[in-house]
Formats: C-alpha cells, structure tokens, sequence
C-alpha cells in the first residue's frame, strides 16, 4: 500500500506497533531538532534539507537494520544513527 504520509503509516499499525514507532519518531526529533516527518519510497521518513532517516516495516536491499517487534528498542541506538546520518548529509 503507498502511503501519502509518515503519519498516516503509523497510524495505520496495530497499537503496540505504533507505540514503537512514536517511541522512534520522540528520539530522532528529540536528537535532530528540526526534523521534519515526511514519506519518501513508501516508506516513513524523516528530512531536514533533504531525507535522512528511513523507517519501514519490511526489510529492504540496503543496510537496513531490524528491530524485532518481540524485543524492547534501542532508543541510544537509534538516537545515535539519527545524529550520525544528519552530521553525513551535512544537514547539521
């Protein structure tokens, strides 16, 4: 299914899927003020200049990293990639 919007994608998840992802969504705003939510490729995303931070349900071809549904968040991690791949695109 296309998404027209990041927030119309988590909104669409069964509860415990979106408490996840609003988790998430708190810790890359949180970490990269700024940070807007948009949808790029289908998929939930975040953009400063341009796209940073991607998030999907599905595993795709890249680098992607799981996160299984069945163990607790790596909220540092994900703060930490968050940052990292802002400073990369030179969008801090």
């Amino acid at each position: 299914m296309a998404i027209q919007s990041h927030d119309e994608h988590f909104a669409a998840q069964p509860a415990e899927v979106r408490r996840r992802n609003e988790q998430m969504q708190r810790v890359v705003e949180s970490r990269v003020p700024g940070a807007t939510r948009t949808a790029r490729y289908h998929m939930p995303a975040f953009q400063l200049e341009q796209t940073f931070f991607y998030t999907a349900a599905l595993r795709g071809p890249k680098g992607n990293l799981p996160f299984p549904h069945t163990e607790e968040m790596p909220l540092a991690l994900i703060e930490w990639i968050a940052a990292a791949l802002a400073t990369e695109y030179n969008l801090r």
